[in-house]
């Protein structure tokens, strides 16, 4: 019993040792490339992409019943915000559209207007983000959405109509460049169940789809 109290003591008095010997180790482990490792954890980064949507597919009422129509997608510069995480292998962002061109209105509407807002993301990259690499990326995010559409019918006087206002998840993939200053990216974004009904009237609604596709293409400084 003693012997084995001895020996119990031993191993706990080494393990001890080793401790200490190791926190020392790691207190004096001032390198250069150990600091570029600890320093490296998280980059954060400010820069602008382009986002374009792929518009869709609405209704409108006639005396003939619901006919339908195509829009197109519009682009929207965004500001974004954002830092690399985890050595290079996670990315979160804010992107903040600051204006809309390219709108084009059918001829059978008075008015589309089709916009997607301030996005909140994250992307994931198998292989880490590498000065001169090209690395592929898959990702998800959360925004709000909004549609509105109004009808071409003189008799319609209001000023204000119905909108439909969702918030949506899209799932992104893409790849990023880096050079030792910045980050090129380019990708495309998917959002599930984009089939809404859109009220054309007190009494009437008709059938809104919106192309699950979108695209983006930015550049950052970090």
């Amino acid at each position: 019993m003693k012997a084995l109290f001895k020996s119990t003591a031993t191993l706990f008095y080494l393990f001890l040792s080793y401790l200490t010997a190791f926190a020392q180790t790691a207190e004096k482990d001032t390198t250069v490339e150990r600091l570029k490792i600890r320093t490296s954890f998280a980059k954060s980064y400010f820069g602008v992409d382009a986002f374009t949507t792929s518009g869709g597919t609405t209704q409108y009422a006639t005396q003939g019943g619901l006919q339908s129509v195509n829009f197109s997608g519009t682009t929207s510069p965004r500001i974004l915000l954002g830092g690399t995480h985890f050595w290079g292998h996670a990315d979160f962002y804010v992107a903040i559209p600051v204006a809309k061109f390219g709108k084009v209105i059918p001829k059978e509407l008075r008015n589309v207007s089709y916009s997607e807002g301030v996005e909140t993301g994250f992307r994931v990259f198998p292989w880490a983000i590498q000065e001169g690499k090209l690395r592929p990326y898959v990702g998800m995010s959360l925004k709000g959405l909004g549609f509105a559409q109004v009808s071409n019918d003189p008799n319609k006087t209001y000023k204000t109509v119905p909108s439909v206002a969702k918030t949506i998840f899209p799932y992104q993939a893409g790849v990023v460049y880096a050079t030792k200053k910045l980050l090129f990216q380019a990708g495309v974004n998917y959002k599930k169940n984009m089939e809404y009904q859109y009220p054309i009237s007190r009494t009437q609604y008709g059938a809104l789809a919106l192309s699950p596709w979108a695209f983006n293409v930015g550049l950052s400084i970090g």
